[in-house]
């Protein structure tokens, strides 16, 4: 008897998943990095500014755990517009004399 190429119980492919989840990853990091370079920030206001992504993205996946579906691009789109903010907030305020 021939084997079926598809069989019914076989767990379905994760490399759309995958790729999805990857470029949703790359092109955050990418326009974050983008306006980091684009800022005027001092090393100690970047330094504030990365950890508060880390924090961001840290709360990102329970965040998601508990969402019926899996909206990974709009969180993260919510995580960059806080940074930006933040960016923005920090481009504003004095550097205390502190160069970076």
């Amino acid at each position: 008897m021939a084997e079926q190429p598809n069989k019914p119980n076989s767990p379905p492919s994760l490399v759309p998943v995958e790729a999805g989840l990857f470029g949703a990853l790359f092109g955050f990091h990418n326009k974050a990095v983008t306006l980091l370079r684009q800022s005027s920030l001092n090393n100690e206001k970047l330094d504030l500014v990365a950890e508060r992504i880390k924090t961001l993205l840290d709360n990102v996946t329970p965040e998601l755990m508990g969402m019926p579906q899996l909206n990974l691009m709009q969180r993260l789109e919510d995580v960059y517009e806080e940074v930006q903010r933040l960016v923005a907030e920090l481009s504003c305020s004095p550097d205390d004399g502190k160069a970076g």
